[in-house]
């Protein structure tokens, strides 16, 4: 297991302190973003899509099931953005984070060159054995193809959907409240990827 930051080791106690997780169940129901993205119709419209194999975009998809992953969340239960107040995202799920993630992010300019966005929010630990009660998750969309162009916050909320819905579908070892991430490769050879990045949650022997 790699050594946590001190940074992360304060942030962690200040969100079990700061924070109680509710004791009554949280509505498993998928909640509106407030990001101003419905989040309910870019389900129902990937939903749909699927049924009639008519897929909305060529893409290339790769959920995070290896065991040398090692972590998972609470997809019902964000926390807060990492960095700001703890319980600012109290009874959002990470639907909702996925369409304030492209939202907030909407117009971002790629240029031909290496480069990604991230925003990190924490979530519930499921794991047993994971060093921390909450997990900093991190959203972010990377221009591996080095291809420029403007970031569209409805195509990029379909991709984050389509991969949450995808990674906790049947015969999945992820399921919405033990999530483990993935990754989305759209046509335009930008990656959408959901992950915690940081070192002890990966436990590579190659590491």
């Amino acid at each position: 297991m790699k050594f946590l930051s001190l940074t992360l080791i304060t942030l962690a106690g200040v969100l079990t302190s700061a924070f109680a997780l509710p004791n009554s169940s949280p509505n498993p129901g998928v909640s509106i973003s407030q990001a101003g993205i419905d989040v309910n119709e870019v389900i129902s419209s990937i939903k749909a899509t699927e049924r009639k194999r008519t897929p909305l975009y060529k893409f290339k998809l790769f959920c995070y099931d290896s065991k040398f992953d090692t972590w998972a969340v609470d997809g019902l239960q964000a926390i807060s953005q990492v960095g700001k107040k703890a319980g600012s995202l109290k009874g959002k799920n990470i639907y909702d984070i996925a369409g304030k993630f492209c939202h907030e992010n909407n117009g971002h300019q790629f240029h031909a060159k290496y480069e990604s966005i991230r925003q990190r929010y924490f979530f519930k630990n499921t794991l047993p054995g994971f060093p921390l009660p909450f997990t900093p998750v991190s959203f972010r969309v990377l221009n591996y193809d080095k291809r420029p162009g403007r970031l569209d916050a409805t195509l990029c909320t379909n991709m984050m959907v389509r991969l949450i819905l995808t990674c906790i579908g049947p015969g999945r070892p992820s399921v919405l409240k033990k999530f483990r991430g993935g990754e989305v490769q759209h046509e335009n050879g930008w990656t959408y990827n959901i992950i915690c990045d940081e070192d002890y949650c990966q436990n590579y022997p190659w590491k």
